[in-house]
């Protein structure tokens, strides 16, 4: 009979332990096996090195963690499991669960963006999923426009570049001299020919003027 007991004793040891070993693992990864836990679910194209355990926030506070990940064999899509810790938050249907970059280095987490939705999800219920543009992306769209302008600067440059070793290019300029003494000399046979016309008009004048006085 005592020897009975004692085995009885042990097993209850065994159980307690095992029982306090799995709250004290649960707690340490921060899950709390007494409190009501709910869990949701997204499914995303790609998760940018989303991972199990990652944090889940809302407007920048801890609510709960990343629980699984699972791929879709069928579709190749990522559905992600997380778990809410806050007990009074009431999450609306079609909110978004977005992945987004905590800092510079790149540590992943969803954060919850509510929706205007009156009807609240229940535990189990699957969000919308989507991705925040990463760094180098954000940069990308950033600095994109002002390539084009450079490109479109450079282009120009190019042009007056071109059109300035033009003018320097010795059959360039000798074209150019050419040109000049052309001018000038159109300018100086202008000028011989204005004054011509003008000793033919005066003359001319003059005879009628002596035609009218003889009348």
């Amino acid at each position: 009979m005592k020897k009975r007991s004692r085995e009885i004793r042990v097993a209850i040891l065994v159980l307690v332990s095992v029982a306090l070993l799995y709250y004290g693992l649960n707690y340490l990864k921060g899950n709390n096996i007494f409190s009501n836990n709910r869990v949701y679910y997204a499914i995303y194209d790609h998760v940018d090195g989303l991972s199990v355990d990652n944090t889940v926030v809302l407007n920048g506070f801890k609510v709960g963690k990343v629980s699984t990940a699972r791929l879709i064999p069928e579709s190749g899509d990522i559905e992600v499991g997380f778990t809410i810790f806050e007990e009074n938050l009431r999450i609306p249907r079609n909110s978004v669960a977005k992945i987004v970059s905590l800092d510079l280095l790149g540590t992943k987490a969803i954060t919850l963006e509510f929706s205007t939705d009156s009807v609240i999800a229940v535990a189990g219920d699957t969000l919308l999923a989507g991705n925040e543009m990463d760094l180098q992306s954000s940069v990308d769209e950033r600095i994109k426009p002002l390539e084009e302008k450079t490109k479109q600067l450079l282009g120009s440059i190019d042009s007056a570049v071109v059109i300035v070793q033009s003018i320097l290019n010795k059959e360039a300029r000798e074209n150019l001299s050419a040109s000049f003494v052309s001018i000038k000399r159109s300018f100086q046979s202008f000028e011989k020919t204005a004054i011509s016309v003008n000793n033919l008009v005066e003359s001319e004048t003059a005879k009628i003027s002596g035609i009218i006085t003889n009348v």
